[in-house]
């Protein structure tokens, strides 16, 4: 797995670990041949500028801002907990703490661009600053509250239970289905 991460318009790394992990401060572009795959943990996200991947974009963490767009070849994931925790106990937890998801962990994501792959899915209790632009389906596995506008070019995908909250406009130019 390639990754190539770009500082300050100049080459940093041409080969990184599989993924990135706990307090990312990029001033520049992140782009990837590959899959990125980036866990902010406690300290959470910065990038000054977009995220593209030829393969997929996974992103975990509290606290993410990305001052650019992201565009992927494959899925974006964006998450507030980590792949390997059950969402039973995640929503389980969510409830007894009024809204947090998992030990307590909240989600909140800073967007300057749109998102744009092959579908987008947002699990956990996530919380956009700002408007949220997806170029195709939206699938989502938690609550999302979006303090703009919610576009959603394709479908928006729901499980029973999850919610959406809009302080904006929000446009779904598909069909919002629960399954």
């Amino acid at each position: 797995m390639v990754f190539v991460v770009l500082c300050n318009a100049q080459l940093v790394a041409d080969t990184l670990p599989p993924s990135l992990s706990n307090a990312i401060h990029v001033t520049d572009k992140v782009s990837a041949r590959g899959v990125i795959s980036l866990n902010g943990g406690a300290g959470g996200i910065f990038i000054g500028d977009k995220v593209s991947a030829s393969g997929s974009i996974d992103i975990t963490g509290g606290r993410i801002e990305i001052l650019g767009s992201m565009k992927a070849s494959g899925a974006i994931r964006i998450s507030s907990h980590g792949k390997g925790e059950e969402e039973r106990d995640a929503r389980k937890k969510s409830n007894m703490e009024g809204g947090y998801g998992r030990e307590g962990r909240k989600c909140v994501l800073n967007f300057g661009g749109k998102i744009e792959g092959s579908s987008l899915s947002i699990e956990g209790d996530v919380e956009v600053i700002g408007d949220l632009y997806s170029s195709r389906t939206l699938k989502l596995k938690g609550n999302l509250r979006v303090s703009g506008d919610l576009e959603v070019k394709g479908d928006l995908v729901m499980r029973k239970g999850d919610t959406v909250v809009v302080s904006g406009k929000r446009t779904v130019h598909g069909s919002i289905r629960e399954v």
